[in-house]
């Protein structure tokens, strides 16, 4: 199996396919998702980026946490890659001496082993049947930006599986509100911001929506807070001091529900319908002795009918 992307995602597919039955089972994953899992066919997962072991995106706690698992081990790095590089970040060591420390379970001890591979780029699917998949890769090179750039050489992998965990844009709902070149919605501290630098009467936005794809769910909570804050006080004290001189305008967009949303063929998920999906999946998590049980789509559209 592949995953593409050296992010806390890409780490956490790698986790829940190779953590034992016993750690999975009191979890909130349906059961039926349990017991594929338990079943899995899967031995090896190579983990690709295409910058090197300093670059990386996940953090130390991820990382640890899948160098802990009981019956799986991770491949070792070669020591030339691990060596740190001047004006290494304290987050940046932690990870090259996890990384160089290894696995608690050794690949010798095991049939599940796991690979960080580095310094590629998938160029293209060479070929795609039912039973496995060929990938073509660019092979990498750090410019003097850290910036990963082709070497011209390139690299063929087959894999039984590929999951793609790279990047992220937020959806540019408003073009005029949107700056493309970072991929997230232009604002100052949750306040949106138009093309013109005018800001935007009402609207603000939060997390990655705001931020670019960088920080855990913490960050993003405390972020949503701030910006709740931020709102408030607009609504009750008006335009703060260190916007006066800006030009304010108001959205061009009547208040409410989107039309996008409102003229969906799908089912939309009101806030009354989330509260009961909350309520049954504790209750169906209660009589397993679990946090909850997640119920699918089609169990929620079910469940609501």
């Amino acid at each position: 199996m592949t995953l593409l992307g050296h992010g806390n995602v890409s780490l956490d597919i790698a986790r829940i396919m190779f953590s034992p039955p016993e750690r999975l089972a009191p979890l909130d994953l349906p059961e039926h998702v349990v017991e594929r899992l338990s079943n899995t066919s899967v031995r090896h997962i190579s983990i690709i980026s295409r910058r090197g072991p300093a670059e990386v995106a996940f953090t130390a706690k991820e990382l640890r946490e899948l160098l802990t698992l009981p019956r799986a081990a991770m491949i070792p790095i070669p020591e030339e890659l691990l060596v740190p590089p001047p004006n290494a970040t304290r987050q940046q060591t932690r990870i090259l001496n996890l990384l160089r420390k290894g696995s608690a379970t050794k690949p010798e001890q095991t049939s599940y082993t796991w690979s960080l591979d580095f310094f590629r780029s998938p160029a293209k699917v060479a070929e795609h049947t039912e039973k496995y998949t060929t990938i073509e890769y660019s092979i990498n090179r750090l410019d003097e930006q850290k910036r990963a750039v082709p070497t011209g050489e390139t690299e063929i992998r087959q894999t039984h599986g590929l999951v793609g965990s790279i990047g992220y844009r937020s959806e540019p709902i408003e073009p005029s509100w949107f700056d493309g070149g970072l991929g997230r919605i232009r604002n100052v501290n949750g306040r949106v911001f138009d093309d013109d630098h005018r800001r935007v009467r009402g609207v603000y936005c939060t997390g990655w929506a705001s931020n670019g794809a960088k920080g855990v769910l913490a960050t993003t909570m405390m972020d949503a807070y701030s910006v709740a804050e931020t709102l408030l006080t607009d609504h009750f004290q008006g335009e703060t001091k260190a916007e006066s001189p800006v030009e304010v305008v108001t959205a061009d967009r009547r208040p409410g529900i989107p039309p996008e949303v409102e003229q969906s063929t799908i089912r939309v998920i009101s806030y009354d319908d989330w509260t009961r999906i909350d309520e049954e999946e504790v209750r169906r998590g209660q009589e397993r002795k679990k946090e909850r049980e997640r119920m699918v789509w089609t169990d929620v559209i079910k469940f609501l009918a």
